[in-house]
């Protein structure tokens, strides 16, 4: 999974560049751990975080438990350690810094001005 980070306003909003169900399954996550707005109008899906913190710990938390699953006998504090490192590593080689709702926004104003044009007869 790829993470595509832009900031928008006040959130800093994350697109999913993967397939559907590892963007189904981020997003519940996400959406339980901080009640996290989630959609599904660009990429595979995408979240909604309050800052980089918030995304970081969401990956954190992702990290450990798919090693807790995996390890139900190790220490908490190395698991703790070992999904710090693993999320380090996500966010250097796999997040990517993008203004595409920014874009997305252009676009959805192009498009609306050019709908009236044509409902009015005009050229856009």
């Amino acid at each position: 999974m790829k993470y595509i980070t832009c900031n928008f306003g006040e959130f800093l909003v994350v697109g999913l560049d993967g397939s559907a169900s590892e963007a189904e399954k981020q997003q519940n996550l996400a959406h339980n751990l901080f009640d996290s707005y989630t959609g599904d109008d660009v990429f595979a899906g995408r979240i909604n975080f309050t800052g980089l913190d918030q995304f970081e710990k969401f990956l954190i938390y992702k990290e450990y438990f798919a090693l807790r699953m995996g390890n139900r006998d190790c220490d908490e504090e190395e698991l703790l350690r070992q999904s710090a490192t693993a999320a380090k590593k996500i966010l250097d080689g796999q997040v990517i810094q993008s203004n595409f709702m920014s874009h997305i926004r252009q676009n959805i104003s192009f498009y609306n001005t050019t709908d009236v044009a044509k409902n009015n007869h005009l050229e856009a």
